[in-house]
């Protein structure tokens, strides 16, 4: 009974650590997506000034 009761609440333990992996590597990631769309964003930007003054 007493080994049962460990196994379920290591894996409970393990299934809340997942889930926080998961989440802040989704984190990660949106992060990194919104930094690529605002470099792209700056150079179209810097892109569009140059073509005016010329």
């Amino acid at each position: 009974m007493r080994r049962k009761l460990k196994e379920t609440m290591s894996q409970q333990a393990m299934a809340r650590r997942m889930g926080v992996d998961f989440r802040d590597q989704l984190d990660k990631e949106t992060t990194i997506q919104d930094m690529e769309i605002a470099r792209e964003f700056n150079q179209r930007v810097i892109q569009i000034r140059q073509a005016k003054r010329l």
